[in-house]
């Protein structure tokens, strides 16, 4: 799976429909992503362009993560598997 969840950033609602969340999970994403979806973090974290590295946002912390990577390949097979 690419991606969880996607929407316009610039949709006036955006940042309404974002405090629905309890958990963010920002990956190679910009500042004013950060800024936007996170305006509560106070000091952005590095970004990271290694594959699988992330940030979960969880309250008032950001935390590094490691998130699953996967090829295509690799995930059309697991997709088969679970069906």
């Amino acid at each position: 799976m690419h991606v969880l969840l996607a929407s316009h950033l610039d949709h006036p609602l955006g940042q309404v429909a974002c405090e629905n969340f309890d958990t963010l999970v920002l990956g190679r994403v910009t500042t004013q992503t950060w800024t936007r979806l996170a305006p509560h973090i106070a000091d952005v974290p590095d970004a990271n362009s290694h594959p699988g590295r992330a940030h979960a946002v969880q309250g008032s912390g950001a935390h590094p993560v490691q998130v699953l990577y996967l090829t295509h390949t690799e995930a059309a097979a697991q997709a088969a598997k679970a069906s």
